[in-house]
Parts: C-alpha cells; structure tokens; sequence
C-alpha cells in the first residue's frame, strides 16, 4: 500500500496538493508543489510555513494553523518568484478530522495557480 496517499492521485492535476501534520510539518505532496517550490527541496518534513511563506515560524494569519483550530477550510493567496515571472498562488488549507472526534489531526493544503485573474483584476483597474 502506498504510504503517500497524495502521490496516488493517477491523473494530471494543476493545483498543488500536499498534506500538512498537525505540527505544520508536510508529510507529503504531488509534483506540482515539488515543482512550483523546487528550490525548497527537499519538501517532505519541512515545515509549510518555511516553503510556502519563507518563514521561521508560523505566519499570523496562517491558513494551515487556522483550519486546524476553526475546523473550517482556511485560504490566503501568496506570490512567489519563479525563473519566467512572477507567480500568484491561492494558498487553500482544509482540515483533517481525527478519527472519532471533532479535533483536526493535520490538513490538506490545495494550492492553485491564479496569476492570469490577478492580472486580469489588476488591468481592470
């Protein structure tokens, strides 16, 4: 059985999924992260905040810490600099219920790529 369930996905996916413990620290994750943050390799065990956000330690608003404790999906759009441009990313985190209670044991960040409708907002104004 494959122990890296965010890896079994079998058909192409545009967004970024990864799967955060409840310490913040990323117990797995699909190529598109590996590839939108390459030079955060290796991903796996580090820390969501130090990849995504270039911190050390948790950001105040963060949507990862904030899903675990509301129990309610959790988003915040981050920039970074890719080798071609700049790139926005809408930062989505979803909490993971622990088994028979109401308590988040970690979550599911679901990040996209959303640079051509800020652009698209940024030219309208």
């Amino acid at each position: 059985m494959n122990k890296n369930p965010v890896n079994t996905l079998t058909v192409p996916v545009a967004e970024g999924v990864c799967r955060i413990g409840r310490h913040c620290k990323i117990t797995s994750c699909n190529s598109q992260i590996e590839k939108w943050f390459a030079d955060k390799r290796p991903i796996v065990g580090k820390y969501c905040y130090q990849v995504f956000f270039d911190c050390d330690v948790p950001c105040d608003s963060c949507p990862c810490i904030m899903s675990m404790k509301t129990i309610q999906s959790r988003k915040k759009i981050i920039q970074i600099n890719l080798p071609e441009k700049s790139t926005y990313l809408e930062y989505q985190a979803y909490p993971l219920k622990e088994d028979d209670t109401q308590k988040a044991g970690g979550a599911l960040g679901v990040i996209r790529d959303i640079t051509e409708q800020m652009e698209a907002d940024e030219a309208l104004l």
